[in-house]
Parts: C-alpha cells; structure tokens; sequence
C-alpha cells in the first residue's frame, strides 16, 4: 500500500501549498518547539529534536500536508486541511469512513477523544511503508474555520518516542484564529 493511505483528507480540500514555520524557543519549555504556519490557524508544540520534513511527491494520496516534522520518514507528525469549513464530528466520522472504504478499508471504527478541550474524531491505521509497518493515528477536529487533521505516524522503535510527542502536539493545539 502507497504510504499514507488515509491522507485523503475528505478528499474535499483545494490543493494547499506546503510550508511552514517553527519558532525556536517558543515553546513550553527548552525542550519545545511551537510549530504555526500562516494556512493552519493554531499552533502546537513539539519536541526540539522534531525536524520540519519534505514529502517526496506521491508519498501520500490526497491533499499533502502543510506542514510535517518528525525524527525521520517514518516517524512523523503533520497537519491537513481536510475542508474549508467545520463539519460536526457526526459528518467528519461518517465522511472519513467513507473515504477510507474507497481506499479498500472497510468497517473501519472511530473514537472520539478531547484535547486541549478540543473534541475529535480519531481512526487508527496499521499500514506500511516501504515495506515497513508503520501505525497512524489519525485526529479529525473543526475549528478557526475548517476542519483539520492531525496525523501521528510511527514505526519502530521510535513509537514511543512519537506517540510522547504526539500528545504534547494534542494537548497544546491553541487556535490563533476564528
């Protein structure tokens, strides 16, 4: 399978140009980055050790991310606009779904989790990548105008590592915007 199969995103967005920023020392502590772009209306934190990464040109399906840091190309952390408004998590799970059977994932089931006091849709993916396993966990959520997804992709021995540093990217999600 072509590595990120579920980053179709609803397949309803506008292609976005990739890019983005991260303030050094900006974060919650020194050990932290915050991570803004001016297309995504929040930021977050991440680890300093977190570099921003380049995708290589069709190694995901759908919209490609705006921004994606990790420890390597495997290891990763990366945001998408999924559509230009806030869908209710009802719609955003029942969309996904449907995406994801396109995909030849049937019955895949949902979660909803809050963050930050953020509530989301959650779908978690094994699939692989160049022959090597990786794990995506995928959070869908509205705000600041549209409706965006987070995606946590890890591999490895890095897993526990990525997973750390997903939920501190969850838990410091803060719209800038409305």
């Amino acid at each position: 399978m072509p590595r990120r199969i579920v980053a179709i995103s609803l397949c309803l967005a506008a292609a976005l140009v990739a890019g983005g920023c991260s303030l050094p020392g900006s974060g919650g502590g020194d050990d932290t980055q915050k991570v803004s772009n001016a297309q995504i209306p929040f930021t977050f934190e991440l680890p300093k050790d977190f570099k921003q990464r380049k995708l290589s040109p069709g190694s995901s399906k759908g919209q490609p991310p705006i921004v994606a840091y990790g420890i390597d190309t495997l290891n990763l952390i990366d945001v998408r606009k999924s559509l230009g408004r806030e869908l209710s998590l009802d719609l955003i799970d029942t969309q996904i779904k449907a995406s994801l059977a396109q995909l030849g994932i049937a019955s895949r089931q949902s979660t909803r989790e809050k963050h930050n006091g953020i509530d989301m849709v959650v779908f978690n993916i094994d699939n692989k990548v160049n022959g090597k396993p990786t794990n995506s966990k995928l959070y869908f959520f509205a705000g600041g105008g549209g409706t965006w997804e987070l995606e946590c992709q890890s591999s490895g021995d890095q897993a526990d590592k990525l997973g750390s540093a997903c939920n501190k990217a969850l838990d410091t999600i803060k719209f800038t915007k409305k």
